[in-house]
């Protein structure tokens, strides 16, 4: 089981994927937000000030970030099918697991059925195949026994 930090990091670095940043920029753009975290905590704890003094100079906003990671087109996009569905879209998932999982069964049930015209063609499979063996057997004992005269 995932904790929420790695739940985190791995949507953080799924966006960043699917933004189109490389390993690099991905990484400045997660040592930018560390760093305006930090200020915002600071700036909180001890004024803005002191919290201007740390974060240094040309220091974004947390919207800017925000923005980058929510307001892009897949985001988007989920958003606008999740209200085309309304309220149907949270029961239909929860519907759906149990429902394939009853069709896969009864698929599964059908396929393995045996009626009696399959145990007849079985029966008489098996009673061919015997019947052939026991030729060869006595066409096996024929040839190697010679009565002696």
């Amino acid at each position: 089981m995932s904790t929420a930090k790695q739940n985190f990091r791995l949507g953080f670095l799924q966006k960043c994927a699917d933004s189109g940043l490389t390993a690099d920029e991905a990484f400045e753009l997660a040592a930018h937000a560390t760093q305006q975290i930090k200020a915002a905590q600071l700036k909180k704890q001890a004024g803005p000030e002191m919290a201007a003094a740390a974060a240094g100079p040309g220091v974004a906003t947390l919207a800017g970030l925000g923005g980058m990671m929510f307001d892009n087109p897949l985001t988007a996009g989920l958003k606008t099918m999740g209200q085309s569905l309304g309220g149907y879209a949270i029961p239909a998932a929860m519907a759906a697991p149990p429902v394939l999982g009853a069709l896969a069964g009864h698929l599964l049930a059908r396929s393995t059925d045996v009626d009696d015209e399959t145990i007849k063609a079985i029966r008489k499979r098996e009673m061919i195949s015997e019947i052939r063996r026991n030729r060869q057997l006595l066409e096996q004992k024929r040839r190697t026994y010679r009565p002696t005269a």
